[in-house]
């Protein structure tokens, strides 16, 4: 009833109303919980979001007539507060759809006379599986495939979709327009998916766990900056529930051995190193030698107060945590045994407050 009054009164300013009603992330709701169930979380999401399309049936349709904002598009305020309430309006009654609701968002797409309004729409017939969503995502991408953010925005709206598993992200990197080199087509898809698709990348038999090895490995090789961002998509790994652990330590193996207290983790084919769960909050990723490898906080610190370099013995290579003048800071020196690239042998500093 909250929730219905709120949505009604006209003294509210459409934005207000358009932030007070969305609901929390299923993301920051795993950021609340000491065990996290992905698919738990997305089914009782999922159930709230079609409970209130369906009781807030009558309040949702009238908030999506009166706010319309016919004409030439504006950025003024007024009109952003609009259009957003009216798109939230329409995300709800197509999470619980029927004719009415898809035929509204089916008619915005068709007619929208701006970005906002036919990417929402183009969303919400995507998270409801209507039937000529299919349809629409192919001509959206023939209208703008010449502008590459709107493509990226098509690819992750695809690759945010909770029907989207790996088997079907798989299939949209064979796409023309798809790409592993250009960084933001790689972020709009394989990191759109292990980030902002949690109940497929957790999925129970540890398909999207794979998957993302496979990719951190890929795309070391080609942007090491990329595949440190991706790697963190398993930055929670500990707080999974216990049958997704399991599957996580496929993919997540004990580390190399330390000289020193620096106590590092390895996530095995990745070749990415986690610190270990007594560093907590973990910020930072560096590359060296085709190795993410994450700060170990506090050993590092110790060791720059004695002036010691901490030496972590990974394959051929030798990584150097040598000291720096301030103890919060650690100088990375990768030195690759009988290599010897010069790239790999540049400093890299970090900054662990």
């Amino acid at each position: 009833e909250a929730l219905r009054k709120m949505l009604a009164d006209e003294s509210l300013d459409p934005a207000f109303r358009e932030q007070a009603l969305l609901l929390p992330s299923e993301t920051m709701i795993a950021d609340q919980l000491d065990v996290v169930n992905p698919l738990a979380i997305h089914t009782a999401r999922q159930f709230v979001r079609a409970d209130i399309g369906a009781r807030l049936r009558t309040e949702l349709l009238a908030q999506y007539q009166a706010n319309q904002t016919p004409g030439e598009y504006s950025p003024d305020a007024a009109s952003i507060g609009k259009r957003a309430l009216k798109n939230l309006a329409l995300s709800y009654l197509c999470a619980a759809p029927d004719e009415e609701s898809i035929a509204l968002g089916q008619r915005q797409f068709d007619e929208a006379t701006n970005m906002t309004d036919r990417a929402a729409a183009l969303s919400a017939l995507v998270h409801a599986r209507a039937p000529g969503a299919r349809d629409a995502l192919q001509r959206f991408y023939d209208e703008f495939q010449g502008e590459a953010l709107v493509v990226d925005k098509w690819f992750m709206m695809q690759a945010s979709a909770p029907t989207t598993d790996v088997a079907a992200v798989r299939e949209l990197m064979k796409h023309p327009a798809f790409t592993l080199r250009n960084p933001n087509r790689a972020r709009s898809l394989v990191a759109a998916f292990c980030v902002n698709n949690p109940v497929q990348f957790h999925a129970p038999d540890g398909s999207g766990y794979a998957f993302w090895a496979e990719q951190v490995i890929a795309l070391d090789a080609l942007n090491p900056q990329v595949a440190s961002r991706l790697a963190r998509a398993m930055d929670r790994w500990r707080r999974y529930s216990p049958a997704l652990q399991a599957h996580s330590k496929g993919e997540i193996q004990p580390g190399p051995d330390v000289q020193g207290d620096a106590d590092l983790l390895a996530v095995g084919r990745a070749r990415v190193f986690l610190a270990g769960e007594h560093v907590d909050p973990v910020r930072h990723l560096v590359l060296a030698h085709r190795a993410v490898v994450r700060h170990a906080g506090e050993a590092h610190a110790e060791a720059a107060e004695r002036q010691d370099a901490v030496q972590v013995a990974v394959g051929g290579d030798v990584m150097v945590l040598q000291p720096c003048r301030r103890l919060d800071h650690a100088r990375l020196v990768a030195a690759d045994e009988g290599v010897g690239h010069a790239r790999d042998r540049k400093s890299t500093r970090l900054n662990s407050s």
